[in-house]
Parts: structure tokens; C-alpha cells; sequence
């Protein structure tokens, strides 16, 4: 009988297999971390412009243009998000589109979009970083593991 399966060559490293599943986890990483910086340096923007005109309910509600911001592409793109899971501003329909934040989650909110340590320079130098470890990993790791028959 034939078997399917070869038990083997089940857990043999090859380098090149693992250095291509390294970059790709690395590409993930980094779409991710792109991904996550761009949304808080424009919508955290927009959510700390809006807490700091004190637009706390329907009444008191700002548009673009009274936020200064009418213009901006990245942020109105960010604003036509729906990937978020949580609410963090809530939209008044009308003949011009008003933005408020609700009054409870001001603290919520500031402590999400308030902290803006990281930058695209760290963001970068992070990922070289990151890409050189797995570099080195990937080239060390196969011979480690096939020294002990694995």
C-alpha cells in the first residue's frame, strides 16, 4: 500500500522555505503597523479636534469646514472608514454633515489617540530591525535544527 504521507521530511527546514515565511510575516507586520499609524495620526486627530471644540453631543456638533480640516483627503478618507469596531465619534445628517463625541468616553478617547510616541521614522527603523533579525534567524535556525535531526 502506498502511503500519502511522508513522515520523513515532515519537520525538515529548509532555509529558503523559512526566509520566504519570514518575509511574508514580516510584510503582514508592517501593512499592519501602516495600517494602525495611519489610522491614529488622522483619525486621532479628528477625534482630539472634535474633544477639543468641545463637540459633546447633536447640539454642539462640528462640521469639516468649522473643524478647518474641509480639505484634508487622509483624514476624510479615515472618516469613510467602517473597519472600526468601536464608535469614536458619531456623524448628525444633515444639509452639511456635523461630527460629535460622546462625553462619556473622552478619557476612552484621549488615551487611544492622545499618545502619538510613534512615527513613521520609528516605524521604518523598527522594521529594519525586525527584517535583520529574521534574516539572521532564517539562515541560523535550518542548520541548528538539522545538527539534531529535526
Amino acid at each position: 500500500m502506498n502511503n500519502i504521507f511522508n513522515y520523513n521530511n515532515a519537520f525538515s527546514v529548509d532555509s529558503k522555505n523559512l526566509l520566504s515565511t519570514m518575509v511574508l510575516l514580516i510584510l503582514g507586520i508592517f501593512i499592519a503597523a501602516a495600517y494602525t499609524t495611519f489610522i491614529k495620526k488622522f483619525k486621532g486627530e479628528f477625534v482630539l479636534s472634535l474633544i477639543r471644540s468641545e463637540a459633546f453631543d447633536e447640539a454642539s456638533a462640528k462640521s469639516l469646514s468649522e473643524l478647518g480640516i474641509e480639505k484634508n483627503f487622509f483624514k476624510k478618507l479615515v472618516l469613510k472608514n467602517t473597519l472600526s469596531f468601536s464608535p469614536d465619534y458619531f456623524v448628525v445628517k444633515g444639509e452639511t454633515e456635523k461630527y460629535f463625541v460622546d462625553r462619556e468616553y473622552i478619557q476612552k478617547l484621549e488615551a487611544k489617540y492622545g499618545n502619538t510616541g510613534i512615527t513613521i521614522v520609528h516605524l521604518f527603523i523598527t522594521l529594519i530591525a525586525f527584517f535583520s533579525v529574521a534574516l539572521v534567524l532564517a539562515s541560523v535556525i535550518p542548520g541548528i535544527l538539522n545538527m539534531f535531526n529535526f
